[in-house]
């Protein structure tokens, strides 16, 4: 999947537990995408600031669409 700097993105794990949240309450979370550094694309929580990377094949994981602020 290709991501936008600056837009925000709801993820869905396609497989709840295979995931690391998988002991999270809620399924799906937003991140917004900041760039790609390396072999990692770099997001920012929009609620609590704190940066999380996902390789490509991480984001594999997750069933992920755009979301609608």
């Amino acid at each position: 999947m290709s991501f936008i700097e600056g837009r925000t993105y709801r993820f869905k794990p396609k497989n709840q537990k295979d995931t690391p949240r998988s002991g999270h309450l809620e399924g799906n979370f937003k991140m917004a995408y900041l760039r790609r550094v390396g072999k990692v694309d770099l997001f920012r929580s929009p609620s609590a600031g704190w940066l999380e990377s996902f390789t490509r094949a991480q984001v594999g994981d997750y069933e992920i669409m755009e979301a609608r602020i």
